[in-house]
């Protein structure tokens, strides 16, 4: 049986990303990551484990409201982005609320 791993850019390896920590000031602010939705919560990963499917690795924020459209991959129930993606929106206690 064919590794299904093989080909896929964003599992292969562990990608870092620009750190998501912070406590937010209560205004709208700007953060960048990968997106990652798991059973309907969709969390921005500062980088993406080496598992299959992927799972957040270091920090990540919950989000919440409307997103962008963006390019999904998917398997056995999760989907993530490949790619980086920007976030706008206001970080309270760990989530971030996106703006409509």
């Amino acid at each position: 049986m064919a590794d299904p791993r093989r080909g896929h850019r964003g599992a292969a390896a562990l990608l870092s990303a620009l750190t998501l920590a912070g406590c937010g000031g209560g205004g709208v602010e700007e953060r960048r990551g990968f997106l990652v939705d798991a059973g309907g919560a969709v969390r921005l990963c500062d980088a993406l484990a080496e598992s299959y499917p992927p799972q957040c690795a270091g920090e990540s924020l919950l989000v919440e409201g409307e997103l962008p459209d963006v390019d999904w991959s998917e398997a056995e129930g999760v989907r993530w982005t490949d790619g980086q993606v920007t976030l706008r929106g206001e970080v309270s206690d760990g989530v971030l609320r996106v703006g409509r």
